[in-house]
């Protein structure tokens, strides 16, 4: 889409993100049982078909634990050869006979629940699903992750375009253009191409503005969303998300700090409002580069939520990303719809100047604000340096900035 750059005004305005498998339990033959395979301590990746009770053997003492399923005291022993462990492996049949079983029960990612793909706005989601549905009068693009698992809670990310823009260039599929010859032409936001990698997995919708704009009153359309994805997916609700970009990033905080019970953290970029109260404490990570024109005043909104959070202290130095940096939050090109989203010393189309990030970790209920500088895009020009630094998705980092919010959302799982 394309607009003036006397459009620029309006935005300015309005802005003044081991699995160490127990080892196999062996089966016993004769008197005594054979020991459950050893579980790891995390539930759900235990021991791999851990064989307890003797294979026709007598009953004997009762297993150690159980195989799959982690320990016996959080999985209740493994599935098929569990069981045999928590009774003493007095029963030959549930004593250990089927290790199969306890290898798909033991697999955290294994699934057998299938959800077909569909266009219809009223089906489950499937991975890999991506539609543009309505809610009531209001328009919004779901996608869900390539990766989402059907048998797990799934996470929500709620990304908010910019002023002047629309749903379609916020997930990528359209260009964004200033001036008419000024254009960004990549993964839009990112969001969906984070979701779609090994370590995403989750729903990524984008609404659509009215009037291609977003005020404090849209917070109630991004809670319909929320509940609207409720009915398609199993949502993991302690892991719901608000993103956005310039006015996007006023929407953020607007939705964000006064529903702190449903968003569990905030992403925005290039743009804040003030927050003034939180319901619950939230986590916050805040993208900007000078100099664009929103720097100074969303750096004053991601000190209200500091403030809102009753962090102590100063901010102190939490990462940079660079050249040598192996977090795979980089994309493999700046302006490229097919680029993917790899490790930033794999980058091999620029070089990766420095995104630097601080932190507040002093704060209430063990949430943290970070705010990240990122490099800013110069491909422009010197005149339209500061356009080019708040059209944050694009930047000289090759950053791929919900890839670095999603790696801090997952601080506080």
């Amino acid at each position: 889409m394309r607009f003036a750059r006397a459009n620029w005004v309006l935005i300015v305005l309005l802005c003044a993100c081991s699995n160490d498998d127990g080892d196999t339990g062996q089966a016993a033959n004769g008197a005594t049982a054979g020991a459950g395979g050893v579980g790891a301590p995390i539930a759900g990746t235990g021991g791999v078909g851990g064989a307890t009770g003797g294979v026709g053997g007598a009953a004997g003492v009762a297993g150690v634990s159980g195989g799959v399923g982690g320990s016996a005291a959080v999985g209740g022993g493994g599935v098929g050869g569990g069981v045999g462990g928590m009774t003493g492996g007095t029963d030959m049949a549930t004593g250990g006979m089927d290790a199969d079983a306890g290898v798909d029960a033991g697999d955290p990612d294994a699934c057998d629940i299938v959800i077909p793909p569909s266009m219809d706005c009223a089906a489950k989601l499937a991975p890999g699903d991506e539609r543009t549905c309505m809610l009531g009068s209001r328009r919004y693009i779901v996608h869900a992750g390539k990766t989402m698992n059907a048998c797990k809670p799934v996470p929500l990310v709620i990304d908010a375009h910019g002023a002047t823009e629309v749903a379609e260039q916020q997930l990528g599929t359209e260009e964004f253009c200033s001036s008419g010859d000024i254009c960004w032409n990549g993964l839009g936001s990112g969001w969906a191409a984070e979701s779609d990698t090994e370590n995403g997995g989750f729903i990524a919708v984008f609404p659509q503005g009215n009037n291609n704009m977003w005020s404090a009153s849209d917070a109630s359309f991004m809670l319909d969303i929320v509940e609207e994805m409720k009915k398609l997916a199993d949502i993991d609700t302690d892991k719901v998300y608000m993103s956005g970009i310039s006015n996007g990033g006023f929407l953020t905080f607007q939705t964000g700090c006064p529903n702190s019970d449903v968003f569990r953290g905030m992403a925005p970029n290039a743009g804040g409002s003030s927050c003034t109260s939180v319901k619950k404490p939230i986590p916050l990570i805040s993208f900007d580069a000078e100099p664009d024109f929103a720097y100074a005043g969303h750096e004053t909104a991601m000190m209200s939520v500091v403030e809102a959070n009753n962090c102590v202290g100063d901010a102190k130095p939490w990462l940079t990303i660079d050249g040598t940096s192996d977090l795979p939050v980089c994309r493999t090109a700046k302006q490229d719809t097919m680029a993917t989203i790899v490790p930033c010393n794999e980058v091999t189309s620029a070089t990766v100047k420095p995104t630097v990030c601080k932190i507040w970790d002093e704060c209430d209920e063990g949430v943290k604000v970070a705010w990240c500088d990122v490099s800013p895009n110069t491909e422009h020009g010197e005149s339209n340096a500061s356009l080019d630094a708040h059209i944050l998705y694009e930047n000289d980092s090759i950053l791929n900035t919900p890839s670095l919010a999603w790696h801090f959302f997952k601080m506080f799982w």
